[in-house]
Parts: structure tokens; sequence; C-alpha cells
């Protein structure tokens, strides 16, 4: 039920702010109260559901100001992820940056909110080539913090979708960040992926901004 909801958040198929009523869900997935009250409270712990005394649970709020602090947030930390990575990672951590570079290459970036099998293997290599960057740091707190930044940032990027947001030509960005990483060139590659980060960004924005007009 936690992951169910959570992508059912991430996707959109409950929106920013709506009411997340136990009988309803309950009755959708077949389930017992118990097992959704659990999920709701793993998911409200995580920020992902807001709990109300008097309104119960809803989805948390979206905001272009939240957007770009989650930004701010997300580049700081992978740039301190990253540059250590560089330092300290070994030959098997550069195989792994560039075996998940080739695998995502080699699959065409959805370009909707479409939720098929293969939009969703993108995602999910997509997650891993982000994560495999930051993956020699030596704190493992900071690494699940950097992949806790990429699924709220991906839930804004999806938001953007639906908003026919156009996608940028990320393989020959990822591309250029794998080659910087292994390359051991920390300035070129923390500004690159910097760069990967606020450009995405930025189209989210003008999404919403261009929505609300």
């Amino acid at each position: 039920m936690y992951e169910q909801i959570r992508a059912d958040i991430m996707n959109g198929m409950l929106p920013a702010e709506s009411k997340l009523k136990t009988r309803n869900l309950a009755e959708r997935f077949d389930v017992g109260l118990s097992p959704i009250r659990e999920a709701l409270s793993r998911l409200s712990s995580e920020g992902w559901v807001v709990q109300s005394d008097r309104r119960g649970f809803s989805v948390v709020s979206a905001s272009i100001e939240e957007l770009w602090d989650l930004n701010r947030a997300r580049c700081m930390l992978n740039e301190a992820g990253l540059r250590e990575s560089i330092e300290y990672g070994d030959a098997e951590w550069e195989e792994t940056v560039l075996l998940s570079c080739i695998r995502i290459s080699r699959l065409q970036r959805p370009a909707d909110l479409q939720i098929t099998a293969e939009a969703e293997h993108w995602n999910k290599l997509h997650r891993a080539f982000h994560s495999s960057l930051v993956s020699a740091c030596r704190s493992k707190r900071l690494v699940e913090y950097c992949e806790k930044l990429f699924d709220e940032i991906e839930r804004y990027r999806r938001i953007g979708l639906t908003l026919g947001k156009a996608c940028n030509n990320v393989a020959d960005e990822h591309r250029a960040i794998a080659d910087a990483a292994v390359a051991r060139d920390p300035e070129l590659a923390v500004s690159l992926l910097n760069k990967h980060f606020t450009t995405t960004v930025e189209q989210v924005d003008q999404a919403i901004q261009k929505s609300d007009t």
C-alpha cells in the first residue's frame, strides 16, 4: 500500500492537496483499513502526506517556491556526494557510472505522463544513474538524502509533463556528466550536474506559470 500510494502521488494520480480518505483507499485497493492507515502514517513521516486532526490525511502541497528550494538542496547535497565519489571512487564505481549511463541512453525518454512499463523502466534507470554518481560517497545518509530529493523533484517533473513541459536532451547531458566524473574532473562534473538539475526545474517552473495565466 505504501509503494502504490506513493507511486500514485508521484505520478499525479493523487494531486497535490487532495484528500486521502482511508475508507475510499481501502475499497479501491480491496484491503482493510489498517494497512492503509499504516501506509499513510509512513508517507506522512516522509513528507509525502500531511496529517491533520480535523481534516485527516491529504497529499502534500506543491509550489514553485518549494520546487526551487528542493533544487537548491539537491544541488548542494549531490555536489558534496559527487565530489567525494570522484575523490574516493574506485574502478568499480567508474564502471557503475558508465554502465548506468549506457543503459539509460539505450532507451527513449518518455515524452508524456503515460504510465507504461517502458516509462517506468526508464524512470528506474534514470534514478539508478543519478544514484551511481554519488554511490562512492562515504556517507550513506547523504546518499539516502540525495535519493529522497530525486524522488521529490521527480514528482514536480511529472507535474510539468501533465502541463506540456518539453523534454531536454538528457541523454547528451548524462553522457557529459558521466565522462567528467570518471575523468576525475570534479569542477566540470558538478557544473554539468547542477545545470542538468536546474534546466529541468526551469522547464517545470515555466510550465506551471504558463498554466496559471
